[in-house]
């Protein structure tokens, strides 16, 4: 037996039989269950990318206060960098996609 996280609930779904559900009742069609797990994939690698984007942000904003410490440019570029690199990542995952009206362009 097989188990995933619940798109809905992140509850585990059990994967038997020909219509999977969660523990809390949350059932799927199969083709409806992929889509579903793939657009919580989406949205889970968009608010990676928004935090790594807050991140580097509030280092900006508190590099500009007085006595800002000195490990701030250093996570102004890692999350840049990395905020960057989810951002390729994301577009590659959705190159074969038609519909892609609820890509935030920018934070």
């Amino acid at each position: 037996m097989s188990t995933i996280a619940c798109p809905i609930c992140a509850g585990p779904v059990e994967l038997t039989g020909t219509k999977p559900a969660c523990l809390i009742g949350h059932d799927f069609e199969p083709d409806g269950l992929q889509v579903d797990v793939d657009d919580a994939a989406s949205r889970a690698l968009w608010s990676a990318v928004r935090a790594l984007e807050d991140s580097a942000s509030g280092a900006r904003w508190r590099a500009t206060l007085p006595h800002p410490p000195p490990h701030l440019e250093v996570t102004i570029e890692r999350a840049s960098r990395e905020a960057l690199l989810l951002r390729d990542l994301i577009e590659h995952r959705e190159e074969g996609k038609s519909d892609t009206s609820e890509r935030p362009p920018s934070w």
